[in-house]
């Protein structure tokens, strides 16, 4: 991946939890230059398989080329569809009148 700008990103996984009981779930791990990025990412578990759900970890990125793993770390069934790294959005504001 090449992170054009040092800085905060989210990272968002749409995934597949496993069915079962609440409780159930996997662990993956994240690693950048095969170097720890995010240490666990849990997907947990639901009473039905099909259901889609999103996590957002974020993490702050430096510019430049990077090889980026997902590492299963525990867990059985589930899955991820994708994944994105995006900036984060920008806070609103208002100004009082």
């Amino acid at each position: 991946m090449n992170v054009a700008q040092t800085g905060p990103y989210d990272i968002t996984f749409r995934f597949n939890g496993p069915a079962g009981p609440d409780g159930r779930q996997v662990n993956y791990q994240l690693l950048m230059d095969d170097q720890e990025l995010v240490k666990q990412v849990d997907f947990k578990g639901k009473a039905e398989a099909g259901k889609w759900e999103h996590t957002l970890p974020s993490v702050t990125l430096p510019a430049g080329v990077h090889v980026l793993k997902v590492v299963k770390k525990s867990g059985e069934g589930g899955g991820w569809d994708w994944m994105r790294i995006a900036k984060p959005a920008a806070p609103t504001t208002s100004e009082a009148k």
